[in-house]
């Protein structure tokens, strides 16, 4: 069992609070040629959930940069047909699954290749779609991240961690590495988001794009704990 992992990933949205999904640790996943090891692969467990459906059988809604589909976190969650997910996000830039618990973003495709040499092969099937789920939880103590428009960067109410609009961690505060992902399938034109799976987020110094910020940042925690 991955202890410091129970917290992360079994709490709520605010906070830290166990649930009784199972999380264990499945080990290192092996890296891509010429790169160093992937991060450990952490999985949660629901004894509910099967295998992932080929579609629900109805459809999501959008609201506000909000979606709401049908599904519970812990399972496979369907968010709906592909070319309207790509299209609200791209409306809303960041687009919020609350059932998921994750930001979905837009993956630049330029940067495909390279970003399947630093993440995990479980996650290339959603790079290859162009999108990256963000599960919401900081890294460092399991605070919920909510987006800094001002900037389009991630950034930590809390201590002051801050990500790039991908979710990879930028110098400022003490988390540990980036946000942690949820892998993202297609099947049966679908997008659908596996929540059963948390895998744990980049290394600090990963910068796949280039990231710059839009504007000033909303956290200013220059010592954060």
């Amino acid at each position: 069992m991955l202890g410091g992992a129970l917290v992360a990933i079994g709490a709520g949205l605010t906070g830290c609070s166990a649930n009784p999904l199972t999380v264990e640790s499945t080990g290192t996943a092996p890296a891509a040629a010429g790169h160093t090891p992937a991060t450990t692969l952490v999985v949660v467990t629901d004894p509910a959930a099967s295998s992932i459906p080929a579609t629900t059988a109805a459809a999501s809604t959008t609201t506000e940069g909000v979606v709401f589909p049908f599904g519970n976190f812990g399972e496979p969650i369907d968010v709906g047909p592909l070319e309207e997910v790509l299209a609200d996000i791209d409306a809303a830039v960041k687009l919020y699954v609350p059932n998921a618990r994750a930001w979905l973003v837009h993956y630049p495709p330029e940067h495909v290749d390279a970003a399947k040499g630093v993440y995990q092969e479980v996650l290339h099937e959603g790079l290859d779609l162009g999108i990256l789920a963000l599960y919401q939880k900081c890294t460092h103590l399991g605070c919920r991240v909510p987006e800094c428009a001002q900037s389009g960067q991630f950034e930590c109410p809390c201590h002051g961690s801050k990500y790039t609009g991908y979710g990879e961690k930028l110098p400022e505060g003490p988390a540990p590495r980036g946000l942690d992902l949820i892998p993202v399938r297609l099947a049966g034109g679908h997008v659908v988001l596996d929540s059963r799976l948390i895998v744990q987020g980049p290394p600090i110094g990963t910068d796949v794009t280039g990231w710059e910020p839009l504007g000033p940042g909303c956290v200013n925690i220059p010592n954060g704990p």
